[in-house]
């Protein structure tokens, strides 16, 4: 678990050991794999300690956690974030997942746990984080829940997104490859509403900072296949309540589908104002929409803002709390966009040969980047005095 530039990780993207008596060849692959390794001055930290590709990754909104699992069936939460380029960080909080791996987590909004989502048996398993430095509880992760109960699974596919509501009111699941379902459960595991998703794929989801709308990624058509620009990929559904203070959720209503883009969107992301949502799209092509419309009266999203990624279609997106900046993926390359000009203020080689988690904290300075190299990363992105608090 190296801090500062990231430049001392010997080990290797996938976690094996070089020991396999190669001598001299052994030696140059470590030496390659050294010379890959990114070196920026915005790279504060990389995370390391898995043994196979991240599949997805949450930073908590203060910044100073990370929980991510991996395909080596592990879920690890590091901590000490705030001060990562100030010296080594607490060891990881780790936990193996018994016989299956995760393909989705998310932490809490007071960090104190962590869900996760299984592959095989697609079950939901929330964990407790006690951190380092308590005063009582030995650091570690602890399994508070698991649902739905044996036998039964929360969808009839893979889950690709799992996340708590910032309000910690329900907990919201999306199913992909064939399964169009977008699911809220309570907390406890009881589910409280379903809907099914009108389109051909689903990717990736974000609910906004009040806990009343609720993105999706989507396809509308076959890979390889344009569509038109009227053309709604991207629902959004309203969280229903029960009572004014949003803590009862009762169900999911769609009221607004936006449109744009002439291929399929990878990712989607809010703002923290509660206004903007991000997409990116296989078009080779990003935007920002502002969501706050009279819907109620069939008012569509408005454009923001728009813009051809710098190198490949943006796999993830995060958008600051502001939206003053946009952070794109893809395989390789992360780039800073200033979203007012649509301009490239930086495009960073970020070493991981496949992007799959892309996160924004709270005050708008760092994004944990993941991806298929087993690696976390944590990047500055702007500086304090012109990123702005929430």
């Amino acid at each position: 678990d190296d801090g500062g530039d990231g430049g001392g990780d010997d080990g290797d993207g996938d976690g094996r050991s070089d020991g396999d008596g190669g001598g001299h060849g052994a030696k140059s692959r470590k030496v390659a794999r050294k010379a890959e390794a990114p070196t920026h001055p915005r790279l504060l930290a990389t995370m390391k300690g898995f043994k196979e590709g991240v599949m997805d990754a949450s930073l908590s909104q203060d910044g100073n956690m990370a929980a991510a699992v991996s395909s080596d069936r592990t879920l690890r939460v590091f901590c000490g974030l705030l001060h990562a380029d100030e010296g080594r960080r607490p060891a990881p909080l780790m936990v193996n997942l018994p016989l299956d791996h995760a393909t989705a987590c998310a932490l809490s909004a007071n960090s104190r746990n962590v869900i996760v989502a299984t592959d095989a048996s697609r079950h939901i398993l929330a964990y407790t984080i006690t951190p380092p430095g308590h005063k009582s509880q030995k650091p570690g992760l602890t399994l508070k829940r698991e649902f739905p109960p044996e036998g039964r699974s929360a969808h009839s596919r893979r889950v690709c997104v799992a996340q708590l509501a910032p309000n910690s009111s329900f907990i919201l699941t999306v199913g992909t490859d064939g399964d169009m379902h977008v699911r809220l459960w309570t907390v406890t595991g009881e589910e409280i509403a379903v809907v099914e998703n009108k389109q051909f794929a689903q990717h990736s989801a974000s609910i906004s900072a009040d806990s009343r709308l609720i993105a999706i990624a989507s396809d509308s058509a076959a890979p390889n296949r344009n569509v038109a620009l009227r053309r709604g990929q991207v629902p959004v559904f309203e969280v229903q309540y029960a009572d004014r203070e949003r803590t009862k959720p009762t169900g999911l209503q769609l009221v607004l589908n936006i449109a744009g883009h002439t291929r399929g969107i990878n990712d989607v992301s809010f703002a923290q104002d509660l206004v903007h949502l991000a997409l990116g799209s296989k078009d080779g092509e990003w935007s920002v929409w502002r969501t706050d419309v009279r819907y109620d009266l069939n008012v569509e999203a408005k454009e923001h803002a728009r813009a051809a990624a710098p190198h490949a279609p943006f796999e993830r997106v995060a958008l600051s709390p502001f939206a003053k900046r946009l952070v794109g993926a893809s395989a390789s390359h992360m780039s800073i966009i200033d979203v007012r000009t649509g301009r490239a203020i930086e495009t960073l080689l970020t070493g991981h040969g496949g992007i799959s988690a892309l996160d924004f904290s709270l005050d708008g300075v760092r994004v944990l980047s993941g991806g298929s190299d087993g690696r976390l990363r944590l990047w500055r992105v702007e500086d304090d005095c012109n990123a702005g608090t929430v």
